[in-house]
């Protein structure tokens, strides 16, 4: 007997009232969309190795079952790091740095950066065959580790100058469009590097090495004009790039696209406070979901409030409050079939947002572990 179309009263008149009762129940569990609620920890793997397996020790002791982090080198040490990632009970989602030099000819060099942005290589110019090659043995290594990789986001952050060289640093920026484009020269090249991170989606998911793994279209920034004109760099929107992407033909060879928010709202009562978190939220999804976008699901593989000022240890309140209106937007955007995953920014290592200090958890562990059934 299916769930769906399935009337209750049809169901006391075939086996009485208990039983509607009971199937009802298992088909609302069956309808409950899930959502892939995770961590991240960048750089994981450059750690010693000690630390490292502490490090995934205490992500498994937190109740932690998804972790994103950097495929960083030296990259022989990834499958272990994964192996033992995934003999403690959580998946990876594995971040390739499109901005290595590995994946570039000898004579690309960065684009300087800021006291904001890192420097880094122009997108366009990455060679795809290097990239190729580095993947098929990846892909090898994995296999031979007996490791499973839950999901591969390409690049990070494409759609701006923090991580993409395509975009130039400038004390004039601004927030770019596309099309139509009031900087020719520049966009350019933003959407030569679009077009050959279209190709590189390509390359992978047509190597045949992806097996069940997912693929992830990198984490696109949500930002805004003023931001952009503090740090000092240029950006497209989310919005404009996944729509490019799209019309490139990316969206035929990935899983899902994926975007980047963190949002803030002003100390003026608790609703105004809800309200900004929640509308900043919702913001960064739709330009995740644009319309044209192939129907791809949204993954926010990485949200976090920063912590308040002088909660280094011990439970941050207000934080975890904000948190946690983030955290009812992206349950309820998942039953609605918007959001597909959301990681928090970030488990250590950042002395703004890290959320594990002086040997404990700051906020709630519903914020990085998966909801209960």
């Amino acid at each position: 007997m299916s769930c769906p179309g399935t009337k209750p009263s049809f169901l006391k008149r075939l086996a009485g009232a208990a039983l509607a009762v009971l199937l009802t129940m298992r088909c609302a569990a069956e309808e409950r969309p899930r959502i892939i609620i995770g961590v991240n920890r960048p750089a994981l793997v450059s750690l010693p190795e000690k630390q490292w397996k502490a490090t995934i020790d205490k992500l498994s002791a937190a109740g932690v079952r998804y972790l994103r982090t950097t495929a960083d080198p030296p990259y022989e040490r990834v499958p272990a790091m994964v192996r033992y990632a995934n003999d403690h009970g959580i998946e990876t989602v594995l971040i390739i740095p499109v901005w290595a030099q590995d994946f570039y000819p000898p004579g690309v060099q960065p684009r300087p950066g800021n006291h904001r942005l890192f420097a880094s290589r122009p997108l366009a110019q990455l060679d795809i065959a290097r990239f190729s090659a580095f993947w098929s043995e990846h892909r090898k290594r994995i296999r031979e580790a007996g490791a499973r990789v839950f999901a591969y986001q390409i690049g990070n952050e494409i759609n701006g100058a923090g991580f993409n060289g395509d975009y130039p640093i400038s004390h004039d920026a601004h927030l770019l469009s596309l099309p139509p484009c009031d900087a020719e020269a520049i966009c350019a090249d933003v959407t030569a590097g679009l077009r050959t991170y279209s190709e590189i989606l390509r390359a992978v998911r047509e190597s045949g090495d992806l097996g069940d793994s997912l693929l992830i279209a990198a984490g696109m920034a949500y930002t805004t004009n003023r931001f952009v004109r503090e740090v000092g760099g240029y950006f497209i929107s989310a919005a404009d790039a996944v729509q490019e992407l799209d019309r490139l033909g990316a969206g035929q060879y990935i899983d899902a696209y994926a975007i980047h928010v963190y949002p803030w709202a002003p100390d003026i009562g608790r609703q105004a406070e809800h309200d900004g978190i929640q509308k900043w939220m919702d913001l960064a999804a739709q330009e995740c979901m644009p319309p044209g976008n192939g129907g791809k699901p949204c993954w926010i593989t990485e949200w976090g409030i920063r912590r308040t000022p002088g909660s280094e240890c011990g439970f941050d309140f207000k934080r975890n409050r904000r948190s946690l209106d983030g955290l009812e937007y992206i349950q309820r955007s998942a039953h609605k079939r918007r959001l597909a995953a959301a990681f928090y920014f970030t488990w250590d290592a950042h002395p703004n947002f890290a959320i594990e200090n002086c040997g404990e958890l700051t906020i709630d562990p519903a914020l990085i572990t998966e909801p209960r059934p």
